[in-house]
């Protein structure tokens, strides 16, 4: 294995050389970074800090509150900030205001009609981007949030959206996402995780 795991990284180093010159430089973007196993970081931490891929640049994702004492990644992140710069950005919780935008864009409403759809969505998820998300999908799912195809516009039920419930915790709503799957998309979940 060990074998294997150089090669891999010396093909990954060729194949980012390869499209980063001097005129441009190659991104690599990794999600979900909370849930990565040693031997991914370990990757991502050679690569981010070899010095031949200096036209590299290594983004990275990850929830603060999916980390536990087990996780790899808090001491990898160390291990890297010794060697090259690490810049951290926090997003922050989007307002009620950022909320109304998004709405009255995303489904071409007036910020009036979006205004107390926003208040809603914001009293739920605090402005939590990742659990906006996750209330629209459940809006949607639900038909609670559907596209009038007579009239052309998107509409929405107050009055569900008041009911609906939304976990706060990332992990639970993972394992609810989980439970919906049948056999075959737990299978094929099982076999895409192994590529990431």
């Amino acid at each position: 294995p060990i074998e294997s795991k150089l090669r891999l990284r010396k093909l990954l180093q060729s194949f980012i050389t390869l499209f980063s010159t001097n005129s441009s430089v190659f991104v690599l973007f990794v999600d979900d970074l909370h849930f990565s196993d040693s031997d991914s970081l370990k990757l991502i931490k050679s690569l981010a800090t070899d010095s031949s891929l200096e036209r590299l640049i290594v983004l990275g994702a990850f929830s603060d509150d999916l980390l536990d004492e087990s996780s790899y990644l808090i001491p990898t992140l160390r291990d890297i900030k010794l060697k090259t710069s690490i810049v951290t950005i926090r997003p922050k919780p989007l307002s009620i205001e950022d909320i109304t935008n998004l709405i009255a864009e995303c489904f071409s409403a007036t910020k009036v009609k979006s205004e107390l759809l926003a208040q809603l969505i914001h009293k739920k998820t605090d402005g939590n981007p990742s659990l906006i998300t996750t209330l629209f999908e459940t809006l949607y799912e639900n038909e609670d949030l559907y596209f009038d195809r007579v009239k052309t516009v998107w509409k929405w039920d107050l009055g569900k959206v008041k009911t609906i419930g939304i976990s706060k915790n990332s992990v639970s709503e993972i394992e609810e996402s989980l439970e919906k799957l049948n056999l075959d998309q737990i299978h094929l979940l099982h076999y895409a995780s192994c590529f990431g």
